[in-house]
């Protein structure tokens, strides 16, 4: 009497092993919020926003947390000014993100000036100072990038 074999037993793939992945995640504060016109001191808007933006930073579930923090000014005024005005509101935002806990060596300061404008081209037509400066008003800003990785299980 010949005897079945056993069947053999299901095959039964491994679990796929987490892989690291980097991610990026950019938040914009606009200047105004931040400082006052031509100035790079926060105001008090500027501490509870930047507040705000440290507490959704410390929940962005990243390791190896780098930040850069980019600062823009408009196309008023002198290409010198407006770098250094660019670069100390960077750090001013910066400091305040050290001041708050976030590490001095995993964070970056970078001063931009007028590059990468993103106001109307219909501020071109603008000859009133004022009502320029209002129009220009989305160029000042601080963009802040946080780079990690962020582990995941690939299917």
């Amino acid at each position: 009497m010949a005897t079945e074999a056993p069947a053999p037993a299901p095959m039964v793939a491994a679990a796929p092993a987490p892989q690291p992945v980097e991610e990026t995640k950019t938040f914009t504060l606009t200047s105004d919020v931040l400082f006052d016109f031509g100035k790079s001191t926060l105001k008090p808007a500027g501490v509870t926003a930047l507040s705000q933006l440290y507490n959704q930073i410390q929940t962005l579930e990243m390791n190896d947390k780098n930040i850069v923090v980019y600062g823009y000014t408009d196309r008023i005024g002198s290409d010198g000014a407006n770098m250094k005005l660019s670069q100390n509101r960077a750090k001013s935002v910066s400091d305040f993100l050290v001041g708050k806990g976030l590490s001095a060596t995993h964070i970056t300061a970078v001063g931009r000036g007028k590059a990468d404008p993103v106001s109307p081209a219909s501020c071109n037509e603008i000859k009133n100072k004022q009502k320029l400066i209002v129009c220009l008003a989305p160029d000042r800003r601080v963009s802040v990038e946080v780079k990690g990785s962020k582990t995941v299980v690939v299917k």
